[in-house]
């Protein structure tokens, strides 16, 4: 059973890892042949940490979910315990408070890297005419920025992440410019949730969807 197990997660991989050199030519366009089907990035979350949110009647944003930002807090709170524990009742089960509080500290340093660096929003805003990835207008982006007449499609691929004994399924998003090169703009587990945004996005926009998989069955369905 178990090794029937592996050989059916072995064979998911490498039809994955056949996705990754997709022959594009039954998208008929000459953009899609520019493009590179493999992953643009190696992380991935597991569950969603993003999710795409209408402000505006021409702005939509991907921003941070509550869960993810519970995650981070809670970082940041498991560090300030055992700190707060010791100016309060002069310990902490008894342990050393100096390796507490390096332990403490390192929580909360984690919590405040995450918090700032991992729920940094991205635009797609018709107003102004761009996608950027910051907290504020697109001429201060920190991240990425790029006119929304030069994105030609989105891109789906689906990738196999393994790393610190865990493995599982991932899906990312890109931005496929009109020169073949691609934007990251999220990648997560939540496959479902990827697919109605990029709906959501692609009537926004005007733009297609290249969803790797789709291309890939319906390539097999033609022959």
């Amino acid at each position: 059973m178990f090794t029937e197990s592996i050989q059916k997660k072995s064979a998911k991989i490498e039809e994955i890892k056949k996705l990754h050199n997709l022959n594009p030519a039954g998208l008929d366009d000459p953009i899609a042949a520019l493009t590179k089907w493999n992953p643009l990035t190696e992380d991935g979350n597991r569950t969603q940490n993003y999710e795409l949110r209408r402000k505006q009647s021409s702005k939509m944003i991907y921003s941070p979910t509550i869960d993810s930002i519970r995650n981070y807090f809670l970082m940041i709170l498991f560090g300030l315990i055992p700190i707060l524990s010791f100016s309060v009742f002069n310990g902490f089960f008894g342990l050393d408070p100096i390796l507490i509080t390096i332990i403490g500290l390192l929580f909360i340093i984690s919590g405040i890297f995450f918090l700032y660096n991992y729920t940094v929003p991205m635009t797609f805003d018709l107003g102004c005419g761009f996608y950027w990835k910051g907290r504020n207008d697109p001429d201060t982006a920190t991240g990425n920025r790029v006119l929304l007449d030069d994105i030609h499609a989105f891109q789906l691929i689906t990738k196999h992440y393994q790393g610190n004994n865990v493995s599982y399924l991932c899906y990312e998003f890109n931005l496929v410019l009109q020169n073949g090169n691609r934007i990251n703009v999220v990648n997560h587990g939540n496959l479902q949730a990827i697919k109605n945004e990029l709906l959501e996005l692609s009537s926004f926009l005007n733009k297609p969807i290249w969803d790797a998989a789709e291309i890939a069955e319906n390539q097999v369905l033609q022959k």
